[in-house]
């Protein structure tokens, strides 16, 4: 139970010391661009328990990080006897070294900043986009375009969160560019890359109002219809029309739309009011609010008729 000093390393401990260095440099996202470099072994010390814990503290250097040198107290768990060695991610942490900021970070769990970003890192980036634009929505007419990328960083969880705004400029939106805060997890000895949709804002640049939109669960106003939600509002008065009434001599008609919105959930939510004629009621005219669900990758859309209401425009 005791701790045990270590002053000089055995070929035991260098092993323990290079396998914990693989795994830093693995959860640390490191690339060949932005290898870490093991710089020195400090403060070594062994424990037993039901196996071996070792603790000793790793200077590494990186490429892409300032400071350069980081100073990792590490601990690693051994157990020969069931082919167990391991690193206890919950007690690493990582010290800049040659700064004068206290910049304590977790290797696992903290999240650190990234100035240089390097090629897994843009992979990263252009995969978020691609989902982005995907859900969306966007179609040709209101194709987005990738501007710029900020304030991004990686946080080392059971794989690595990729955190970064991507300014991206649409054709139809107004105003045309837009601040998207995106977060990525990408596990790959899973084959998992995915977009965190509950995790992701979008904020209009260069307006007077704060209209922060969620991407994924809130709510974008549409102000010009793009051919794709036309589409939806013309599927969505097909399948009124089939519901209302099945008497072809009061067949409805599609007068206007109005409120047309998204909402992003696994797939893509369209709301909006269709302004509707019929030559059978008085009024004539109503208001139907309607909901339709677009899941195209399994060749979904309906009319979520739970939420669709209809109401008589009273005439003066």
């Amino acid at each position: 139970g005791g701790i045990n000093k270590v002053d000089k390393l055995s070929d035991k401990h260098n092993e323990i010391v290079n396998f914990a260095f693989n795994q830093l440099s693995a959860q640390n996202g490191a690339d060949e661009e932005c290898g870490l470099e093991k710089v020195d072994v400090e403060n070594f010390s062994t424990q037993v328990v039901a196996g071996t814990l070792y603790r000793f503290d790793l200077i590494v250097k990186s490429e892409c990080d300032e400071p350069k040198q980081k100073k990792c107290s590490l601990v690693v768990f051994d157990q020969p006897w069931t082919n167990t060695r391991e690193v206890r991610w919950d007690d690493v942490k990582c010290e800049a070294l040659a700064s004068e900021e206290n910049d304590v970070r977790n290797i696992a769990g903290g999240i650190n900043k990234v100035d240089k970003l390097s090629d897994k890192h843009n992979e990263i980036v252009n995969f978020a986009f691609s989902q982005l634009s995907a859900q969306n929505g966007a179609d040709e007419e209101c194709g987005l375009e990738k501007v710029d990328v900020e304030n991004f960083s990686t946080q080392v969880v059971a794989g690595t969160l990729y955190r970064f705004d991507l300014i991206v400029k649409s054709e139809c939106d107004e105003p045309q560019q837009k601040k998207c805060s995106l977060v990525v997890f990408d596990q790959p000895w899973t084959n998992t890359r995915e977009v965190q949709w509950d995790d992701v804002k979008c904020d209009k640049l260069e307006s007077e109002e704060n209209d922060e939109k969620n991407i994924a669960g809130g709510i974008n106003k549409i102000e010009k219809l793009s051919d794709a939600d036309n589409e939806i509002v013309s599927f969505a008065f097909s399948q009124l029309s089939a519901q209302s009434d099945n008497n072809k001599d009061c067949e409805l008609k599609k007068i206007d739309i109005e409120n047309f919105s998204k909402q992003v959930v696994s797939g893509t939510l369209y709301r909006f009011d269709l302004i509707v004629k019929s030559e059978c009621d008085e009024p004539s005219q109503e208001k139907c609010s309607l909901v339709v669900l677009d899941q195209p990758w399994t060749n979904t859309r309906e009319v979520q008729w739970d939420d669709v209401k209809c109401e008589k425009i009273e005439s003066n």
